[in-house]
């Protein structure tokens, strides 16, 4: 099935199918496993990958991913920012057309992206727009304990969809997705409604 051919009743259907199977008693990344993996396969014919993340505070990270979201903030200079409340935006899993797309573990850069700041999220033009899409001011990065927005993260879960990854621009005039050759190499069509 296209994405474009989306029915909301497909996505039920699909919860279903994964629901039933879960062990008994999953980690959070067989369930984002089994649903990425269903994505994939219902829609795969018009998406060139899906990814599931979730944000976690820094102190509950595992060693591998301690240690990409410790890299990353000393690579961007804000070694000092990263905090054990840091949020970070963790990949759980990821499937699409070439093999190393397939394993989380081979990601290159977005294994553990931590949220240091909001200037820091808002110079990062795809994540801004994911917190934006999902209904997150950016001052949500500092304070991220805040209720009503944990009330808000923990009763819904959101997707983002860039319509046309080639020309979507975010406020100040950014690509959305600044991997441009990404979207020419892959031939990401434009989502029609």
């Amino acid at each position: 099935m296209r994405f474009a051919d989306f029915k909301p009743m497909a996505i039920s259907d699909l919860w279903t199918a994964c629901n039933s199977s879960f062990p008994e008693d999953p980690y959070i990344d067989e369930i984002a496993g089994s649903v990425v993996d269903g994505l994939y396969r219902r829609f795969g014919e018009s998406l060139a990958m899906v990814r599931a993340f979730l944000t976690v505070p820094y102190r509950s990270l595992p060693k591998r991913h301690d240690r990409f979201a410790r890299d990353l903030a000393r690579s961007v200079g804000l070694a000092d920012a990263l905090t054990s409340h840091t949020p970070v935006l963790t990949l759980l899993d990821t499937r699409g057309r070439l093999d190393e797309w397939n394993d989380p573990r081979r990601s290159a850069g977005h294994v553990a992206i931590p949220l240091l700041s909001e200037s820091f999220v808002a110079s990062i033009p795809m994540i801004c727009y994911l917190l934006k899409e999902l209904g997150l001011p950016l001052t949500w990065v500092q304070d991220p304990g805040d209720v009503a927005n944990r009330n808000a993260i923990g009763s819904e879960v959101g997707y983002c969809l860039v319509s046309d990854a080639s020309s979507a621009t975010d406020d100040l005039g950014r690509n959305i997705i600044p991997a441009q050759q990404f979207v020419k190499d892959h031939a990401i069509p434009k989502f029609r409604d």
